[in-house]
């Protein structure tokens, strides 16, 4: 959440991040997913480099 809120408003990152969360419930989700897919779920926020 923190990444996120970076350069965007509270209202705007609020439903990537409750759909991040849905997709990777834990560091071990998140840590196995292929960057593709979470490439995919930051889509819309910018600044793809922090997802990576």
């Amino acid at each position: 959440s923190e990444i996120m809120l970076q350069q965007t408003r509270v209202a705007a990152a609020l439903p990537y991040y409750e759909r991040f969360l849905e997709r990777f419930p834990t560091v071990e989700a998140l840590a196995d997913a292929p960057e593709p897919d979470l490439l995919h779920a930051w889509a819309g926020l910018g600044y793809y480099s922090r997802a990576r």
